[in-house]
Formats: structure tokens, C-alpha cells, sequence
């Protein structure tokens, strides 16, 4: 399978290390004609020496490590002493893997709209325990209608923003644990969603939990949106923007998946292929348009 950097290296390599500082413009959603910009790696300043463990695919089901962590993590504030983050982050792991596990034992595949729930109630509840996290934090939070979340903190005029989801694909086959499980095993945590994008997502929130509690001044605001229609139509943000109509981020980039290789994403775009058969045949793989089926069957 794949292997890549273990997920909570992702928000702290930025707030913490500040490994990400060049600013590249990106179009927003086509359907707005409007452009940001988005952080992109400019590379690691030397500030931290950080070793993590891997994340593998395997079989069609994601699983990923529980961080091995043996850095000297330290912040040195404008007209401050040097600040050591280990022992904050060291407490951390432990809850950040429990709030992973707990989040992706919901099943937050797109389900029948409903009342209140406009991508069914998976969706819904899992925006609800996402913003209850940040809000057991101390962070202020809003649920726009279960379309969009935000958790935010700091002060300025400046916003950074946080793009996430936690709609998921469906499971499919291939599974050694339950997806739907959350089970932390043979240490990694077990679950559709551990990578893309439950697990980034709540990494981005604890980190903003170990600055909030080591008494760092934030010179901006930092704003977690997160939505719960990325893996299908992008009506989350479609609603976001057409009637909440935001104040856009000065700057945003996005967790997601094998982040920072993946930092920003556009749109998505599916389409179907056709051409003239001579005999009838029957194919057979897959549950969804973005997610790489673990089998197929052609007769």
C-alpha cells in the first residue's frame, strides 16, 4: 500500500514548526468565478526536529498510526522565551486518537435528505460531535443548518481558515476491522475516515487546543469550516457561500487526505464514458464515483 506522514503532523507542522508560509493563489468552487489564496509548503525552517510513524492503505480500507513522537517541539514568541510544546503534546495524543475513533464510528456517508438534515443524518450528527468537541474546548462554534460548521478562536483582522469535511465515502469490502468500528488496534485507529477527513480534521483542532492551552497569542483568527458534502455534489459549500455568504478567509488551505501533498482542492468533476458494444456485458465494482473500488468484476 501507500505510505505517508502520520496524521497528526499535519496542522502541527504549521502552527508549531510553521513549515508553510508562501501563499499561492487557487479558484475557489467554479461555480463562484472567485479566486483565494491557499498556504503551500515552502519548506520546514528547522525549527523542530519531528519524527512520526506512517499511514498505510490496505485493501480498500484506510488505517492509520497512532503517532510514535520523540521531538523537541518549541515556539519562541516575538520578546518571549523559547516555548517547549512536547509535554502539551505528549497529553494530546491520547484524546486526539479517542476523538478520531469516536467520530468515525459515525457513519457519515450521504443518506436521505430529511427535516433539518439535508445530507441525511449521518452527516448531521457528525458535524454535531465535531462542533461539541470544539466547543468542550472553549472555542466558539456555529452549525449553519447542518450544511457548514465553524470552530474558531484567536483575535485580529486577518482569517486563517481550515477546510474540512466529514461526510465520507462509503466503506466498501476489504475490511479487517469495522469500519464503522473506531477501534484503536495493533496501534493504529481502524475506520473510514481516518485520513480523509475525520482525523485531519480533529488533528487541526487539537493543535489549536495545545496552542489555546499554552497561553499563545493568536495575531489573527483561525475559523475551522467544515462541511458535509465534499465526497459527492459540494452543496455543503455551495449553501455556505450562496446564503450564509462569509467572510472569506485572508488565507485558507485544506487537511485533507495526504496533506500537505494535498493542500487546496478546486472541484470536482466526474463523468462518464460510453462507446458501442458488439455483445452484451456485464461490469461490476464499486459504490462510488471518488473512491477506488478494491474489486471489480467484468462478465
Amino acid at each position: 500500500g501507500g505510505r505517508g506522514v502520520s496524521a497528526p503532523r499535519k496542522l502541527y507542522d504549521l502552527l508549531l514548526c510553521g513549515r508553510y508560509g508562501t501563499l499561492h493563489t487557487i479558484p475557489l468552487h467554479p461555480a463562484f468565478g472567485r479566486t483565494q489564496p491557499a498556504l503551500r509548503p515552502s519548506g520546514c525552517r528547522g525549527k523542530f526536529d519531528c519524527r512520526w510513524s506512517p499511514i498505510y492503505h490496505t485493501s480498500g480500507a484506510l488505517s492509520e498510526a497512532v503517532p510514535s513522537i520523540q521531538p523537541r517541539r518549541r515556539l519562541r514568541q516575538r520578546g518571549e522565551e523559547e516555548m517547549d510544546f512536547t509535554a502539551y503534546i505528549d497529553r494530546a495524543m491520547e484524546p486526539l486518537a479517542a476523538d478520531i475513533a469516536a467520530l468515525c464510528r459515525i457513519n457519515s456517508v450521504m443518506g436521505e435528505a430529511k427535516p433539518g438534515m439535508p445530507f441525511g443524518e449521518g452527516p448531521a450528527a457528525a458535524l454535531k460531535a465535531a462542533l461539541d468537541m470544539g466547543e468542550a474546548m472553549g472555542f466558539q462554534t456555529e452549525n449553519f443548518d447542518n450544511y457548514v460548521g465553524h470552530i474558531e478562536t484567536g483575535e485580529g483582522e486577518e482569517l486563517l481558515g481550515i477546510v474540512g469535511h466529514l461526510d465520507v465515502v462509503p466503506a466498501g469490502d476489504g475490511w479487517s476491522h469495522d469500519p464503522w468500528g473506531g477501534e484503536i488496534a495493533g496501534g493504529r485507529i481502524w475506520g473510514r475516515g481516518t485520513l480523509d477527513d475525520k482525523g485531519p480534521v480533529l488533528t487541526c483542532l487539537h493543535a489549536l487546543k495545545i496552542l489555546k492551552d499554552s497561553g499563545v497569542k493568536l495575531s489573527r483568527r483561525v475559523r475551522m469550516i467544515l462541511g458535509t458534502n465534499e465526497e459527492t455534489n459540494w452543496d455543503c459549500m455551495a449553501y455556505y457561500l450562496k446564503e450564509v455568504k462569509p467572510e472569506l478567509p485572508t488565507v485558507a488551505f485544506s487537511p485533507d487526505s495526504r496533506f500537505p501533498v494535498i493542500y487546496a482542492e478546486k472541484a470536482m468533476l466526474q463523468f462518464i464514458l460510453t462507446r458501442e458494444l458488439t455483445e452484451a456485458i456485464d461490469i461490476e465494482g464499486g459504490n462510488a464515483f471518488n473512491s477506488v473500488p478494491s474489486s471489480a468484476r467484468i462478465t
